[in-house]
């Protein structure tokens, strides 16, 4: 919107000829152009002569036209042919009343000192982008043109143009939306359409929903209404703007902390040189309550296996991309039919931005289901009834390995033990079992698989793999064993059956049985005529096998009793031994009766002489030497109170393992007395 002040005048000038020759001190002050006076009898002076001195002004409005009359006169003696034409240096529009164009002009026949008017329009422009602007000025000259060659006449004059106040809203937004508790700034741009430079004001004022202002108001630059707050900023841009020129005010609002509302704002403009003209427009501003929000899953890795009957939990992240405080809830909307999926039915309220983490969603299969079947899980969040955002993911059943014992049965065939064994595959998946059977003594004993599984070829089988046994199957062997013989005692043997999964290896389980054996006893041959010897044997045996454990209780006790005895003996002897090579050498004293008594002894018979060798006395000496013994020393003393102590050692060391050897034995024999009762037991 703008104003325009001015409208349309018409200004009719007679400037009448006089035969006074125009004065300098006649022109205006604000004449553009000075008209030098004729000098007499000048060559090619001009004879024609307007009524009306060069530099007349007319201050004139936008918009309007002013209509000029002005007269020449021929003050030669012959007639004239003179062009009449009239130029705008502002290019503004002229016309006239006379035929063709002012612009290109006319040719008019003036006799000698004829006076003829020229008569003619100005228009002047309105005011457009700030043009033309106030109190400039634009030259238009009235120019006569004789064909006889004298100079042109010219009469110049000035149009100045008024100041002309408007200005314009350009932009405002007439509704507007702000989020709740928040501030929103909306620009409002006015121009100045005047021609001269303006300062614009702009002020609010609360209205209702048609417009009308509220009671007891009145336009201000801030006011507060109903938990509003409104104000206007930035009104330093548009002041003193120039012509054309628009600049950006701001409207700072600040809603109050509720779900919705609104407030109703008049703006007013107004140019400070113009108070009497003021534009105004209307503008609504609403609260916007938007709920939005996004779920996301802690780890997407989690509970992408569940087993039947186990229950996963995993956890969401709830955020808020609203703009306001909200409460919001949790929903399954999509579940496969062998799981069962749960959230808790809390309300969650969560602030403006702010983010409700760990929202457990339990996943619980069930029993019975299927390994490996795959379904979608989708859990959504909603509040005000919208949902807002959806989580969709795949959840599989995970394969369960697992074997029971199902039933056993056991009996013999002859010597033999036979055990039929059934286990069933209790996963929800096929699997496999590897088989081995192992017994701890020599004897022999083997599997007897089913049909399909895979083993050697061996006579006695002790291992084999069946595969691809189906969950629910059951799977029935047997294994077998002949009762260990050739023992000289009594013993018990250990069959043990180890089964396996293929599929998992650490799922495994065994079971064992236990099979007495007795030793073996020869009995004679039955002759004719049974010996007494024989009988006396045979009861002897009896009563040995009745009461093997005192009689073997009894010959221990005895042989430890003889090796302690001698373990004695063989001390003392030692003792004995060690004082005779410690003891010290003495010489032996040989009275004068020994000697003269083995002299008497001597044979009284001839005695042959032997003549000896004459040696001379140095080589008898060396012979002497060379078969003589070296000189030994003498042993050195033994201290008696060290050979006791270590005497004593040697006592404590010998006992100690005597006793050792006769508990072992005793140990032994009771071990022996225990197994004798055969008792065949299945441990499974």
């Amino acid at each position: 919107m703008h104003t325009l002040r001015g409208g349309c005048i018409t200004v009719l000038l007679l400037l009448l000829l006089t035969a006074i020759p125009a004065s300098e001190s006649m022109m205006p002050t604000e004449s553009v152009e000075h008209v030098a006076p004729r000098e007499e009898g000048a060559a090619n002076e001009s004879t024609l002569r307007f009524g009306s001195q060069d530099g007349s002004n007319f201050l004139i409005a936008p918009g309007t036209s002013v209509t000029i009359l002005v007269n020449l006169t021929n003050e030669g003696n012959e007639s004239e042919l003179v062009n009449i034409s009239i130029e705008s240096a502002s290019g503004w529009s002229i016309d006239w009343t006379r035929n063709g164009t002012p612009e290109i002009g006319i040719d008019e026949n003036m006799e000698a000192d004829e006076l003829i008017w020229i008569e003619f329009r100005v228009h002047v422009p309105e005011v457009v982008n700030g043009m033309p602007l106030a109190g400039s000025r634009h030259n238009i000259s009235v120019i006569a043109l004789p064909s006889s060659g004298e100079s042109m006449e010219k009469w110049n004059f000035t149009i100045e143009v008024e100041p002309v106040s408007g200005i314009e809203i350009v932009s405002i937004d007439a509704d507007a939306t702000i989020d709740p508790g928040h501030k929103l700034r909306l620009p409002v741009e006015v121009r100045n359409l005047g021609n001269r430079p303006v300062s614009i004001h702009l002020d609010i004022q609360a209205t209702d929903a048609q417009g009308t202002p509220l009671t007891d108001t009145l336009p201000t630059h801030f006011l507060y209404s109903g938990g509003w707050a409104v104000g206007v900023f930035d009104e330093y841009k548009i002041a003193n703007l120039a012509p054309n020129e628009s600049g950006v005010a701001i409207l700072e609002y600040a809603a109050p902390f509720d779900a919705e509302g609104e407030i109703h704002i008049r703006v007013l403009a107004q140019g400070l040189d113009d108070p009497f003209t003021i534009l105004e427009e209307n503008q609504t501003v609403r609260i916007l309550r938007i709920r939005d929000a996004s779920l996301t899953e802690e780890d997407s890795s989690a509970c992408e296996r569940v087993e039947p009957g186990q229950t996963c939990v995993t956890r969401m992240d709830l955020e808020n991309l609203g703009n306001l405080e909200d409460s919001f809830t949790i929903h399954v909307t999509e579940s496969p039919s062998w799981a069962s999926v749960t959230t808790s039915s809390e309300v969650y309220t969560v602030s403006e931005s702010d983010t409700q983490t760990a929202i457990p969603i339990m996943i619980t299969i069930d029993e019975g289901s299927d390994a490996l079947q795959t379904g979608s899980l989708e859990i959504e969040v909603r509040s005000g009834g919208v949902t807002h955002d959806a989580v969709t993911r795949d959840i599989q059943v995970a394969p369960v390995i697992d074997w029971a014992l199902i039933a056993t049965q056991d009996g013999r065939d002859g010597d033999n033990v036979i055990i039929s064994i059934t286990i069933r595959n209790e996963g929800n998946d096929f699997d496999g079992v590897m088989v081995a059977l192992d017994m701890d003594v020599d004897a022999v004993f083997g599997l007897i698989p089913p049909e399909d599984a895979l083993h050697s070829e061996a006579e006695h089988i002790r291992y084999f793999e069946c595969r691809d046994v189906d969950e629910g199957m059951n799977m029935t062997f047997q294994a077998y064993s002949s009762v260990p013989e050739g023992f000289t005692g009594n013993g018990t043997a250990t069959l043990e059956l180890t089964v396996q999964s293929i599929r998992d290896p650490q799922q495994n389980f065994s079971t064992s049985t236990n099979i007495d054996y007795t030793a073996v006893i020869q009995n004679p041959t039955e002759k004719e005529g049974t010996s007494a010897i024989a009988v006396a044997f045979e009861k002897s045996l009896i009563f040995l096998l009745e009461w093997n454990g005192l009689v073997m209780t009894v010959v221990v006790v005895a042989i430890g009793s003889i090796l302690l005895n001698q373990a004695l003996v063989r001390r003392q002897k030692d003792l004995e031994r060690m004082k005779r090579e410690n003891a010290p050498e003495t010489e032996s004293v040989e009275t004068v009766s020994d000697w003269t008594k083995r002299f008497s002894e001597r044979s009284t018979g001839a005695q042959e002489n032997v003549i000896s060798p004459a040696v001379k006395s140095d080589a008898f000496v060396e012979s002497f030497r060379s078969k003589s013994k070296r000189s030994v020393e003498s042993p050195k003393m033994v201290d008696q109170g060290k050979l006791s102590q270590a005497s004593d050692i040697l006592d404590r060391h010998e006992e100690e393992e005597n006793i050792a050897v006769a508990d072992n034995l005793v140990l032994e024999l009771l071990d022996e007395d225990e197994s004798t009762d055969t008792v065949f037991d299945l441990d499974l």
